[in-house]
């Protein structure tokens, strides 16, 4: 029976006279209405979740494309993110296999994961879209149960927000480094020039207490990049690097 159907009984039975039969089935109808309700919004939840985008990008590719990362920071979010992997399958999985979505393989298709079991990745698989299940995608964890492939939806949520913790203090780490290292006044030699950055020599802290000093400067003036050369110095005065003349 569809609600329709049921709005049209329920408006004509409203109509009869107000009768304990009367009363009694305006409640039946009242209930069955209930029922076929939520029955209708639990079928729209699931034509609305299947037609979702998977997650293609992982939460360290969005990171990677909406922060520049030093080595050292990148260094720092990979073993923080192997650790929270293996921590979880040797604590939360009891002895079980699960299946972590680390990336997605755009040209073929098909998700790359890892599998992990007592404390450590042992194997990795690819994943086809056909084979996974709904909602799932990169940085999801599946398990397999009666030879496919299910959301184990809590440990997915548990992961991803240790993950976002991991890479929240890298940053934040990383910043504090480079803004201590950052010294007004101080004169920096250009090491090693890239494209988007310079690694710098402390000359100052080098001429004054021995000590060398290097700095992966990620936020070097992009008009002093572009023609930056490896032995020029430069000083940081108010705050920014200028070329020493």
């Amino acid at each position: 029976m569809k609600l329709d159907n049921l709005n049209e009984l329920e408006n004509n039975n409203n109509l009869k006279n107000n009768s304990n039969e009367n009363n009694a089935l305006q409640g039946f109808i009242r209930e069955l209405k209930e029922f076929l309700e939520k029955q209708e919004k639990k079928l729209k939840g699931e034509s609305i979740n299947q037609n979702e985008k998977r997650k293609e990008t992982s939460l360290l590719e969005d990171t990677y494309a909406m922060h520049k990362i030093t080595v050292r920071c990148r260094d720092e979010i990979n073993v923080g993110i192997m650790h929270v992997l293996n921590e979880t399958s040797l604590n939360d999985i009891n002895g079980k296999d699960i299946y972590f979505i680390h990336s997605k393989d755009i040209e073929k298709g098909l998700y790359n994961a890892s599998i992990y079991s007592k404390g450590k990745a042992y194997n990795s698989k690819q994943i086809t879209e056909k084979e996974l299940p709904v909602n799932a995608g990169v940085d999801s964890v599946l398990r397999v149960d009666n030879n496919k492939y299910v959301l184990d939806e809590a440990l997915t949520n548990k992961i991803n927000a240790e993950v976002q913790n991991v890479i929240k203090t890298a940053l934040e780490n990383q910043d504090a480094r480079l803004q201590k290292a950052r010294v007004e006044g101080h004169v920096y030699k250009a090491g090693e020039v890239e494209k988007d950055r310079v690694w710098l020599i402390d000359e100052t802290e080098l001429n004054t207490n021995g000590s060398t000093l290097q700095i992966e400067e990620i936020e070097f003036p992009e008009e002093l990049l572009r023609n930056a050369k490896s032995g020029e110095l430069y000083q940081y005065i108010n705050g920014k690097y200028c070329r020493v003349k």
